[in-house]
């Protein structure tokens, strides 16, 4: 038996890829940079903006996820259902 070996010194090391928003303090948003042609993510962004009600900051991100793709439904759906 070799001393001091676990196998956790070889286990990969794990670290968030995003924050996890509903730890934030309120009234804080992570700032967040993306490629700006990434349909996704700004739908997901205008979702968390419009969880923490900033519906005006998440119409926008949908309207941006709907010019770059004009078939993505869910942001379609998004914009017509938020108030503004």
């Amino acid at each position: 038996m070799t001393a001091g070996v676990t196998g956790e010194e070889n286990a990969p090391r794990r670290t968030p890829a995003t924050p996890n928003l509903a730890r934030l303090p309120v009234g804080r948003v992570p700032r967040i940079t993306s490629h700006p042609r990434h349909t996704l993510t700004h739908f997901n962004l205008g979702l968390a903006l419009a969880r923490l009600g900033r519906i005006q900051d998440a119409r926008r991100h949908y309207q941006a996820a709907v010019d770059l793709d004009p078939s993505f439904q869910p942001a379609r759906r998004a914009l017509e259902d938020a108030p503004g």
